[in-house]
């Protein structure tokens, strides 16, 4: 909601410095703060003093009392005719839904948003609607989807409010950070993953400068993130770093989110004693606050250090308690109100079906669109994956009724050993320059693809066998020659190649497996260097 109005802005200021100073005592001055607005007339700044008093309550976890005081802000907005209010009213209760756990009252309430905000033509309004959809995804631990829904989102709709795109950079941050998190606790962490949650908590870091709250939030996602790539207990001594102002200065939710911080590293860690406690005493703040958005993924993780102490039955008994305890939950928190209900149809003027069908059919257009790259593209490198690139050779050696191609398999020398000495971080960035190197060559590839791992293939163009000796020396000496120490002083990178020619009527695969065999000749004799199959081995 873009606010012109000066004292409106005024508002705001002062409402976001009370909660940023004292987030606490925050809704208890913002109800005073409403009485002085109303008393002097200024309805616009009350109302947003009166929003801030139920983002304050959310805040702090107090969810009924935050329904309550919405319910208030509905009143007060339709009597006003202050329609952009109903809006923010219906977001905070699709947020209040997403923390319960009822998701499906969420898109209701989200939904209701977004109508009201195409009526409006209010950006701002949509804008955060859908960061708040994309946390709901991360609430259900669809990352994947959730990543996609916030990318697009602020390529949509990002705009200068700085504090709503804080927000959607720590959604991206929360997303990655806790994908990274699953693909560890299965097994499954990628180089890939830990450099995409790397990358997305400094972004996130530099957007909430200012907001104690958000900073708070991206320093614990920092903490896991520090756990996964240097270990459990290097992440928990970063996590202690922050336990004193979190817990002196931050809302009660900032609180909450340290201590799961806290399970995940202990379950990182396998310290199945500490996670049973923490995880515990977790659960018991949930029921006690009704903040039950990652009920579920608590109670399944203390339920795993139960089990894997011998205490099956315990574990069991709690995966049913709290299966009970969330089902008697959701149907007597009232979000479903007959009144909140009946103010939000008399609030509805006219039909938006055929705007949001628009909207919804052009947000599936372009999140295919992304789905469609990703599973084309490497994150880390950018250029094209081994699927892409497979693809790739193929639609250019269909489009060849006579002429040939040149497949070069290029794999970096040593690469373990540039992680080693000088850390994943370094050898993520050496993939992606490596992949820049090889996509600017003067030898102009067709193509480049990650092949796997620190492998890649080039595709290019060549009239003759002759031609493959003076492509494999160049592309050598420009990878031995690009100035590597820019990323660390000191590196220096090298890389073996083999390569090999394909023409009509020959297998792309038979052609590519040539290409590699000649590569692995060179590691095993001495690596930095090139070797070409000969046009007759290719036959």
């Amino acid at each position: 909601m873009t606010v012109q109005d000066p004292q409106e802005q005024e508002a705001i200021r002062k409402a976001k410095q009370l909660i940023h100073i004292s987030p606490k005592e925050a809704p208890r001055l913002l109800a005073s703060l409403v009485k002085s607005y109303e008393k002097e007339g200024l309805t616009g700044c009350a109302l947003q003093a009166r929003r801030y008093q139920c983002y304050a309550l959310m805040g702090n976890l107090q969810y009924e009392r935050a329904r309550r005081c919405l319910e208030v802000l509905f009143i007060e907005a339709n009597e006003a005719d202050e329609k952009r209010f109903v809006g923010i009213g219906e977001m905070y209760l699709g947020i209040i839904a997403t923390e319960l756990g009822e998701i499906d009252v969420a898109a209701e309430s989200f939904d209701h948003a977004i109508r009201i905000g195409t009526e409006l033509e209010d950006i701002d309004l949509i804008y955060r609607v859908q960061l708040n959809l994309g946390y709901a995804q991360i609430v259900m631990e669809r990352y994947d989807e959730a990543l996609a829904t916030l990318k697009l989102t602020i390529r949509q709709f990002e705009n200068g409010n700085t504090q709503t795109n804080a927000v959607a950079y720590k959604n991206i941050a929360l997303a990655t950070t806790w994908l990274a998190f699953d693909a560890a606790v299965k097994g499954r962490l990628t180089d890939e993953l830990l450099s995409d949650a790397r990358r997305s908590i400094e972004a996130a870091r530099a957007a909430c400068i200012g907001d104690f709250r958000l900073e708070s939030l991206v320093a614990l996602l920092q903490a896991l993130y520090v756990g996964m790539a240097e270990g459990p207990e290097v992440g928990l001594r970063e996590l202690a770093h922050a336990k004193e102002s979190v817990f002196q200065r931050a809302a009660l939710s900032v609180s909450l989110s340290f201590i799961g911080v806290e399970c995940n590293l202990h379950e990182l860690a396998k310290d199945w004693p500490n996670l049973q406690r923490k995880s515990m005493l977790l659960l018991r703040t949930m029921k006690k606050y009704r903040s039950l958005a990652q009920y579920q993924t608590f109670a399944r993780q203390a339920a795993r250090a139960y089990a894997e102490l011998g205490r099956y039955k315990t574990a069991y008994r709690l995966l049913q308690e709290s299966s009970d305890f969330l089902s008697t939950v959701r149907s007597s928190v009232g979000l479903h109100s007959a009144h909140i209900v009946n103010l939000r149809y008399d609030l509805e003027q006219r039909a938006f079906d055929e705007v949001i069908l628009r909207m919804r059919n052009q947000t599936l257009v372009e999140r295919n669109k992304v789905l469609e790259h990703e599973a084309r593209f490497d994150r880390l490198s950018g250029v094209l994956n081994r699927r892409g690139i497979e693809e790739s050779i193929l639609e250019y050696a269909d489009e060849r009724l006579s002429g040939t191609l040149a497949i070069a398999l290029l794999d970096i020398d040593f690469f373990k050993r540039i992680n080693d000495v000088y850390g994943h971080a370094t050898g993520d960035r050496v993939i992606n320059e490596f992949a820049t190197v090889l996509t600017n060559s003067g030898s102009r590839p067709l193509q480049v693809g990650r092949w796997g791992g620190e492998e890649f293939l080039a595709l290019f163009d060549i009239e003759s066998p002759d031609e493959m000796d003076a492509l494999g020396e160049k592309l050598i000496e420009e990878i031995r020659r690009h100035p590597w120490q820019r990323i660390q002083k000191g590196l220096k990178v090298t890389a073996s190649c083999g390569l090999a020619m394909w023409k009509r009527g020959r297998s792309v695969d038979a052609v590519t497996r040539l290409a590699d065999e000649m590569m692995y000749d060179v590691k095993q004799n001495g690596r930095n260097g090139w070797r070409v199959a000969s046009f007759d081995h290719a036959a």
